[in-house]
């Protein structure tokens, strides 16, 4: 006989509708092995509602908080070396696949000539960028007092320090919930 409908209106914790009640009430009076389920269910219920609630062991809610605590750091720990993984994974992949594709593209002069020249550009590039600066600055200082010097790079200087204090606190320390 199939018993996993009545087998679920059993233990249903809402109210049956009509029909559902009547097949359950007919299956019952039919099959003992339901009926047994259905009078153990109801004396367990009944035991529950009338049983005390049991203290737990003194300490155990500081116990687990230092283990939850634990655990979440475990977590952290975990999610991080996964995504650590994953990034490592994923570029692992893009470099093989930007080998593949130049091996097919290019032959390796035209690779060691692209990366030569790819080196210049940017050695070129800082160097501009260093002269743009330099010559900023030189040209500055006699237009600007020292005072405002100070106003700029002193609130510039804390901003970089706090920060930097920041990050080092976030790594030693993590980020607390509250």
């Amino acid at each position: 006989m199939n018993h996993q409908p009545f087998e679920n209106w059993i233990f249903e914790e809402r109210p049956l509708p009509p029909d559902q009640e009547q097949n359950l009430n007919q299956h019952l009076e039919e099959c003992k092995t339901c009926k047994a389920s259905q009078h153990a269910w109801l004396s367990l219920q009944e035991e529950m509602k009338h049983s005390e609630m049991v203290s737990p062991i003194p300490g155990f809610s500081q116990r687990w908080l230092i283990s939850l605590t634990e655990r979440r750091l475990r977590e952290q720990r975990r999610q991080a070396k996964k995504f650590v993984l994953f990034l490592l994974g994923a570029a692992s992949l893009s470099l093989i696949l930007l080998i593949g594709l130049m091996i097919m593209d290019q032959s390796p002069l035209e690779w060691v000539i692209g990366s030569l020249h790819t080196i210049a550009l940017v050695t070129i590039r800082f160097k501009q960028i260093q002269l743009v600066i330099y010559s900023i600055l030189k040209s500055l200082p006699p237009f600007v007092p020292v005072i405002a010097w100070v106003v700029f790079i002193l609130p510039l200087g804390l901003l970089s320090i706090t920060w930097i204090g920041a990050l080092w606190r976030i790594s030693m320390q993590g980020v607390s919930e509250k």
